[in-house]
């Protein structure tokens, strides 16, 4: 079961030098369980063999909004893809996530 405490928008002060909640590997590996290491994108497992390297992506781009609502796991090659392409704006109202589709 989530505790809805860990997924929540943190103060400035919460923040580590990189600018992540100080219990950010707690809520990244939460959501690494609940979607079993999978690319919500391209579904692909975390598979450091393949370069398919499991990452959580904030969908409005603040690092210390960790909302559930606002994490998404994608492997590092579509979260590079995500956060390079110019046709996905960081502030796309959350629900869109047909536009991860594969093209």
């Amino acid at each position: 079961m989530v505790e809805l405490e860990l997924f929540r928008h943190y103060q400035v002060w919460e923040a580590r030098r990189d600018g992540y909640p100080r219990n950010w590997p707690l809520i990244a590996g939460q959501l690494f369980r609940e979607l079993d290491g999978r690319c919500v994108r391209c579904g692909h497992r975390n598979d450091p063999d393949t370069a398919h390297i499991f990452t959580v992506h904030h969908l409005d781009g603040d690092k210390l909004n960790c909302t559930r609502e606002n994490l998404v796991g994608l492997c590092q090659r579509c979260h590079l893809r995500v956060q390079s392409s110019n046709w996905l704006s960081p502030y796309y109202p959350v629900g869109q996530l047909p536009l991860f589709a594969e093209d």
